[in-house]
């Protein structure tokens, strides 16, 4: 009888284990850590770190104290979707067009999805689609005198990001998909 109820538990925790392991396979939604979006010299040619506001080029931000400060009154948009964390970024390009950029960490699909919703909801009938991504995920506003503000999401991550100092929104446009086909391929 021992071994019986021996062999059972065994049975059952063996099961467990496999309908874990199988589960698990099926449904493999990663965490992406915003720090490993930074981007490094060059790894998009062209642009390196900016170093006037930041000695590293970029800052991480670590709690919702942080966000409050660096958002400025926008507190309300981030704080219900889970907000974990992020970095800021700044980098510039040879022709001396800026990058500023956000990534934002809210632990879930869910909730990186749901920022990037209220993001687009408020931007109304003025977000353009950025070539190469669907309006689900991406897109884009112009910025006074040939710049672009673009916002996306991909896993637990949302991105917001200026680039300012081009010819037209267009190219800042163009110039942004790069920055997205850069982030996005860096996630699993």
């Amino acid at each position: 009888m021992q071994i019986s109820r021996t062999l059972t538990f065994a049975l059952i925790c063996l099961g467990a284990a496999v309908f874990s392991c199988s589960d698990k396979s099926t449904n493999p939604q990663q965490h992406v850590s915003a720090q490993s979006m930074r981007l490094a010299d060059n790894e998009i040619s062209g642009w390196t770190a900016d170093t006037s506001a930041f000695p590293t080029g970029w800052l991480e931000i670590q709690d919702t104290l942080a966000l409050m400060e660096l958002i400025d009154g926008y507190y309300s948009y981030y704080e219900p979707k889970s907000f974990q964390g992020g970095v800021e970024q700044m980098l510039h390009s040879q022709s001396a067009a800026l990058y500023q950029g956000y990534v934002f960490d809210f632990g879930t699909e869910k909730n990186a999805s749901q920022m990037y919703q209220t993001s687009k909801t408020a931007a109304d009938a003025g977000a353009d689609s950025i070539k190469g991504f669907s309006k689900s995920v991406a897109f884009g506003m112009p910025v006074l005198g040939g710049g672009a503000t673009i916002r996306a999401f991909k896993a637990n991550l949302y991105f917001e990001m200026t680039l300012t100092g081009f010819d037209s929104t267009a190219f800042a446009y163009d110039t942004g998909a790069v920055f997205l086909n850069k982030f996005f391929s860096k996630i699993p």
